[in-house]
């Protein structure tokens, strides 16, 4: 049982979250600036993807800024990027985040509300 419940463990994807720093508001018009934080935790710990290997799609908002990928600790690590809206047609606008391994990878979104 132990056995099984440590490959489990090993077989999950990348814990990855955003986090707004700086900027926060409830809805954002084109223009604004905000900074995140991306948050990569490797729960498999040996990951064959180079942190440099992680895709960004966006919808609405464009990256004018990022700080290179920073190690928190043995399993995680963090960038912070600035962002800024620049398309308010649509309710809301979205940056993403994906890494892609045969350990299943990780992804992560965060929106923002735009008028």
């Amino acid at each position: 049982m132990l056995l099984l419940a440590f490959a489990v463990i090993e077989a999950n994807a990348c814990d990855m979250k955003f986090e707004v720093l700086k900027g926060k508001k409830a809805v954002y018009q084109k223009g604004d600036v905000i900074i995140v934080k991306l948050v990569v935790v490797l729960t498999h710990r040996n990951c064959p993807v180079a942190l440099k290997e992680t895709k960004f799609e966006m919808k609405g908002i464009k990256v004018v800024g990022a700080t290179k990928w920073k190690m928190k600790d043995a399993n995680t690590w963090v960038r912070k990027l600035k962002l800024k809206i620049i398309d308010t047609s649509k309710d809301k606008v979205y940056i993403s985040s994906t890494r892609t391994c045969d350990k299943e990878g990780g992804y992560s979104i965060i929106e923002f509300k735009v008028k």
